[in-house]
């Protein structure tokens, strides 16, 4: 029998109230869900900062060409990870593309040593500067290709990527993440050993497969590390060797990113307590407070600090009580 046509009418507005339904979920979902690429939410910020002023068009170019260079660093040590040494080399050209291999060793507690390398290319464009600094800038940057090497695995990274590079620049001197660079002698045949042999081809090479989502410098050392440190026994553990490990391999390199992660760089700073028992696992991993508080984030950090290892310990009678606090 045929539908009368306010069932039809019916019918349409049902269809019509399930897809909104569907659409304000998922617009919830990704409002609420951190997105690794802050990219707009980064720009929005620095267009309301007072402090900063937005370079037209016609001041670009001669920011590109005042910084353009051979820039590197050799052997620095992470502040926030003793057990990291980051060597660097960058060559930014006039036209605002860029080169850089990055290579990262962390030490680990057996004294063996892991060599991540990152090598990509894109373009830079100066997007701004401070009012009281003139030469700290801000880029958007596109990264066109990447390659990176951990061990003997080497994958294309993801390409045609947006984000956001703060840097001091003036062309005499470069500053970036909290790293000071030195402007590299180019004279005669030293510029043709500027960067590590090979490693700039690596970005055409074809036949690379890509990366997995997972692939990075931190999931590639993390088991190294507990797996090291798993392996070790010690007479007791105490407190302050537990803290010892925590600020040498654990807190810089995965639970302050993770954290800036999941709130899109906005600070904060949390405090948690767990225990670590004599086989040196973790145990009853509990959020003492978050500011602002993060739902998310005391659950991502509790799982995260629930992965940790410590040496084994022939003298423990209780487990140890220990309390992280840390800010991002």
């Amino acid at each position: 029998m045929a539908q009368s046509a306010s069932q039809k009418l019916f019918q349409k507005a049902l269809y019509l109230s399930v897809a909104l339904i569907v659409v304000a979920f998922v617009a919830t979902f990704l409002y609420k869900t951190p997105q690794k690429n802050g990219h707009g939410k980064h720009m929005r910020i620095i267009t309301r900062n007072s402090n900063v002023a937005i370079l037209n068009d016609g001041e670009k170019d001669p920011v590109k060409k005042k910084i353009a260079g051979f820039w590197y660093c050799s052997n620095v040590v992470d502040d926030d990870i003793p057990c990291l040494k980051v060597s660097d080399r960058i060559e930014l050209k006039q036209n605002g593309i860029f080169w850089r291999v990055l290579q990262k060793v962390i030490t680990l507690p057996n004294n063996d040593s892991l060599q991540f390398t990152h090598v990509m290319t894109g373009y830079m464009d100066p997007f701004s500067f401070s009012k009281k600094t003139p030469d700290s800038l801000t880029f958007e940057v596109h990264i066109i290709g990447q390659v990176m090497i951990a061990g003997n695995d080497t994958c294309f990274g993801d390409s045609k990527v947006d984000t956001v590079w703060d840097a001091f620049a003036n062309g005499s001197r470069f500053s970036f993440s909290k790293i000071e660079y030195r402007n590299f002698d180019t004279a005669g045949a030293a510029i043709f050993s500027f960067f590590p042999k090979g490693a700039i081809k690596l970005i055409q090479k074809i036949t690379l497969n890509q990366c997995h989502p997972s692939f990075s410098m931190e999931n590639f050392a993390r088991s190294a590390i507990i797996g090291g440190l798993r392996s070790q026994t010690v007479e007791k553990l105490t407190k302050d060797s537990v803290d010892a490990i925590i600020k040498r391999y654990y807190k810089g390199m995965f639970a302050k990113p993770l954290a800036k992660w999941i709130t899109i760089n906005a600070p904060g700073s949390v405090s948690l307590s767990f225990l670590v028992n004599a086989t040196g696992s973790v145990e009853n991993v509990k959020m003492i407070h978050s500011k602002p508080r993060n739902l998310k984030l005391n659950k991502e950090l509790e799982t995260e600090i629930s992965t940790w290892a410590f040496p084994k310990s022939r003298n423990m009678p209780a487990p140890l009580q220990i309390v992280l606090e840390f800010s991002f």
